[in-house]
């Protein structure tokens, strides 16, 4: 597909795949297999000015299949399903168009409808079907390249509807892959462009780092730790050419940042598409992957506030941790803030939690955990600034917005109709 090649998949494609190759497949194809539906339906097409040349009726039939999630803002939906809330059955990109059911399958459409989508999408990529009845001594010639479009087809449009961008990864991909493409590029990409840079290097540091851990056993600081990974191991003659390319690697990638960060500020987006490209690659193509590590497993529980208010001493608190130690647990999310309370005295936040005054129970958690070898994780609610189920427990005004927002109304979101609870 670099190279121009066009692609037509259908189904659950790289389903049970490792998440790298599902989330590559998600980049190469602009889609991925959603979810399935319960029963079969037809395909409804949808407008657009880019056009599909075949019979409305030809398309038509029911079909057992799934919905198909755009993930680009070059993702087209090209059909939906004839259902309650139409998701997506037909998702095509430039270079692709994602079937959302299992192409060539008795069960799932008829093979008249399964020829016909194939042949529409085969028409998107300017080729068509040259169908003979007689048989002859020469291989058969099943398409041709189409110079000019089929008159006598009927016109079927799809949706170009582009999907808002939702990440710097979205936005990487408009930017042409060419090292000698003049386009200009604009500031939302140049931004992506760098801090993908950034990121990258984080990355490979972050991977040496993992990787020889375990050789050091000591608590240092990631830049640090990087540091004496690298002159410990060069006492090790074998690991010596290892070592210098990783550090020349970094040394070089940190260098080519800085040389895509000064054609920026000289406007020069030729030289620093070149440079962003040479960098990246020379990270991809030298990213560690030689150093295997045993990723510690997580075994992990959610210990709400109804639990936490529940127990009335470090005493009661340490109770649960015993059963959590016993049970085999090493990881404890504490629910730290619920309803603007905090569940320990702060000295930011209005207010602690009225049913935990008197003692600290995030510090008791912390020294119960640690004391079993456990994590602790502080698990926070962002938003929900207020609960009604909270104020009914301590007895507030069941519309109590809570310590925040009473001193801060204007803080609150509220919906179209004007409400603060929902």
């Amino acid at each position: 597909m670099r190279r121009g090649g066009r692609v037509i998949v259908s189904g659950p494609v790289g389903n049970l795949s490792q998440p790298a190759v599902r989330n590559r497949l998600r980049t190469l194809l602009g889609a991925y297999w959603g979810f399935n539906l319960s029963q079969g339906n037809t395909v409804e097409t949808l407008s657009t000015d880019q056009e599909i040349r075949m019979g409305q009726e030809e398309l038509a039939g029911i079909i057992q299949g799934g919905a198909v999630i755009p993930t680009s803002d070059d993702s087209t939906i090209a059909g939906v399903w004839n259902q309650d809330d139409n998701p997506p059955a037909v998702v095509t990109t430039e270079q692709s168009t994602f079937f959302g059911w299992r192409w060539g399958v008795d069960k799932v459409a008829s093979a008249e409808v399964d020829s016909a989508w194939l042949r529409a999408a085969i028409d998107r990529y300017g080729l068509n079907f040259q169908e003979s009845n007689t048989a002859t001594e020469e291989s058969p010639s099943y398409c041709m390249s189409s110079q000019t479009p089929n008159n006598a087809a009927s016109r079927i449009v799809v949706n170009h509807g582009r999907v808002v961008p939702t990440s710097s990864n979205q936005v990487l991909r408009r930017v042409p892959a060419n090292s000698e493409s003049r386009e200009t590029l604009t500031p939302l990409q140049l931004s992506a462009m760098g801090q993908e840079l950034e990121n990258l290097i984080g990355r490979f540091e972050s991977a040496l780092l993992a990787a020889n851990a375990a050789n050091s056993g000591l608590d240092l600081q990631t830049g640090a730790a990087i540091q004496q990974f690298l002159v410990n191991n060069e006492k090790e003659n074998a690991n010596l050419d290892k070592i210098n390319t990783a550090t020349a690697i970094i040394t070089q990638a940190k260098a080519g940042l800085q040389n895509f960060l000064q054609a920026v500020a000289k406007q020069d987006d030729y030289r620093a598409r070149q440079h962003w490209l040479q960098t990246r690659r020379l990270l991809w193509e030298n990213y560690p992957t030689d150093r295997p590590l045993a990723q510690p497993e997580i075994r992990a529980i959610w210990l709400d506030r109804g639990t936490i208010v529940s127990t009335k001493s470090k005493r009661d608190l340490a109770k649960i941790f015993d059963k959590l130690a016993k049970a085999g647990f090493n990881t404890v999310f504490f629910e730290t803030v619920n309803a603007s309370y905090p569940i320990y005295p702060s000295r930011v936040a209005p207010e602690q939690n009225p049913l935990v005054k008197g003692w600290d129970p995030l510090e008791a958690a912390v020294e119960l955990a640690h004391e079993r070898g456990m994590e602790l994780h502080a698990w926070v609610w962002i938003f929900a600034a207020a609960n009604q189920r909270h104020n009914t427990v301590l007895e507030q005004p069941v519309d109590y917005r809570g310590p925040i927002l009473e001193r801060h109304p204007d803080w609150g979101i509220v919906d179209k109709q004007g409400r603060l609870f929902h």
